[in-house]
């Protein structure tokens, strides 16, 4: 003290609350040079954590010098104090404080959880209600979704009851619901639903719906904890009206969305929806059951959960009883779900896209065994087409019809060949795998005891006049021919212009065919 009064040097070593008595004092007796002296003093201990409990002493105390540069600080640090910061100072010399700081006094005194602030900012600004409750900071934050995002239920409700927009959209054209989804605010998101927010309200351009954005979350990227919200989200949604079928800007509903997230919790409750619509197609033409085959596993074990299987789908007949895509069917999923344009179903594009897992599911679940296309391919030409003897044996025991021919040519096929039967596409396509499933099969059907099974006639004749035999010849598969024969192929059937397959050999000059019929006692007296 001696030494601060002789050489106005002024040295604390412990805190400044010495000096803020001295200035109190001062000020009470009025010695203004002492104050101002004070004031000095403390400006030196002046930091931005203290600044706002320097700037109430001051504000008391009309230290003008003090409170002017305390003013500073906090002008040039505003954004960077804590709510903790203001918890000691009076309403109104905060909300004075904010009034002169910021151009949006209501947005600072939510964030720093101030309500009795709040209210007197709603006092003054009441003939300009609602409109300035409405308003968007410079961040293009709302008032009440700042409340909600900070869980302040009283100010949020104080907002509400003053006519605040539970469903305004910020400037990306998503509504205060929209985004407490998407940061997982299961507090905002029902606070919101309990106060009449749209509930069926879409984002601009992706056209998402709240349920679109709870069915996205995915148990692979979210805490069980923001998952069990969703699912409670959902519910309160689904219960106050939520359509189950709207579609996003892909054609989606949110049943597509929950499949393909893998969000179990959410499935399960739309296919407890009674207005839920299983056929809903995207813009690609997928039904959810679709998606749905795409997470088929092959384990007979319940406790496997498909949502969490990463692994490729391989080829199998065991499938998981508990698969999103058994619970569809269950719930009444079409299981054919024919394309409009091509009028192929799901077997045949499970087929096509080489999930053969998938396809097999299909044929075990009720899906038809003899849908035909619009060319009249059916599944099983499919999947002799593509070499699948898993599901061609699958087909055949249900019973499709190894007999069907196609009406038109298919338009991968570049020769144009129509009136094909499965055993001429696994021919053409080079599958003796395939083949031999087929051919077991005649064997197995002339001995069976159900009726299901149709024998294979090998003597059909596709647009190009051939049979399944010579088209094996032509195409150089030899030991397929051997095993037609073997399987009863006559070897002898005129074409429609009588000759023989020995006739067509000898004017193809294709002399290993020639012989190989030569060999298995072909007629050559056949004029």
């Amino acid at each position: 003290m001696l030494r601060w009064a002789y050489t106005d040097v002024l040295e604390l070593t412990e805190d400044d609350a010495f000096l803020i008595d001295l200035m109190k004092l001062a000020n009470r007796f009025q010695l203004q040079l002492l104050r101002e002296r004070c004031e000095k003093g403390v400006m030196s201990s002046v930091n931005v954590r203290n600044c706002i409990r320097f700037y109430q002493t001051a504000e008391e105390l009309n230290a003008t010098t003090l409170m002017n540069y305390c003013g500073e600080i906090i002008a040039s640090h505003w954004d960077d104090l804590r709510k903790e910061d203001f918890s000691t100072m009076s309403a109104q010399l905060l909300y004075k404080m904010i009034k002169s700081k910021t151009e949006y006094p209501l947005h600072k005194a939510i964030k720093v959880e101030r309500e009795d602030v709040v209210f007197l900012y709603l006092i003054e600004m009441d003939s300009q209600l609602p409109g300035k409750l409405n308003e968007l900071d410079n961040n293009g934050d709302l008032a009440l979704d700042l409340a909600l995002a900070c869980k302040l239920e009283s100010i949020a409700t104080t907002l509400v009851n003053n006519k605040a927009d539970v469903d305004m959209v910020d400037q990306s054209g998503w509504s205060l619901l929209h985004k407490a989804i998407q940061r997982g605010d299961e507090f905002a998101s029902i606070f919101l639903i309990r106060h009449s927010a749209q509930v069926n309200a879409s984002t601009v351009g992706a056209v998402e719906t709240p349920l679109h954005l709870v069915c996205s979350f995915s148990p692979k990227k979210h805490s069980a904890e923001v998952m069990s919200g969703m699912a409670r989200i959902a519910e309160a949604l689904l219960k106050t009206g939520a359509n189950p079928n709207m579609q996003n800007s892909k054609g989606r509903t949110p049943l597509h969305e929950a499949v393909a997230s893998g969000n179990e919790p959410v499935f399960n409750q739309l296919l407890q929806c009674k207005q839920l619509d299983l056929e809903l197609k995207d813009h690609e033409g997928s039904t959810a059951l679709w998606l749905a085959l795409q997470y088929i596993t092959l384990s007979s074990d319940p406790s496997v959960n498909p949502f969490e299987d990463d692994a490729p789908v391989e080829n199998g007949t065991s499938f998981d009883e508990n698969s999103s895509a058994a619970q569809l069917i269950q719930r009444g999923s079409d299981p054919n779900a024919p394309d409009s344009t091509t009028e192929s179903c799901l077997m045949q594009r499970a087929a096509r896209a080489g999930n053969e897992a998938a396809a097999l599911f299909l044929a075990t679940h009720g899906a038809k065994v003899n849908h035909v296309n619009k060319w009249g391919e059916s599944p099983l030409h499919t999947a002799c087409r593509f070499g699948l003897a898993s599901l061609t044996a699958e087909l055949l025991q249900q019973g499709a019809n190894p007999n069907l021919q196609t009406q038109k040519a298919l338009p991968e096929d570049t020769a144009g060949v129509a009136m094909q039967s499965p055993l001429h596409m696994a021919i053409a396509n080079n599958h003796p795998d395939v083949v031999s499933v087929i051919l077991e099969q005649k064997a197995n059907a002339l001995h069976a005891t159900n009726n299901l099974q149709i024998i294979p006639d090998f003597s059909l004749k596709d647009s190009m006049d051939q049979t399944v035999l010579g088209l094996a010849l032509w195409t150089g598969m030899h030991t397929i021919a051997a095993q037609l024969l073997g399987s009863g192929a006559s070897i002898n059937d005129p074409m429609s212009n009588g000759q023989t397959l020995l006739h067509m050999a000898i004017q193809r000059q294709d002399s290993k065919s020639a012989l190989f019929l030569l060999e298995h006692q072909a007629d050559i007296n056949v004029r």
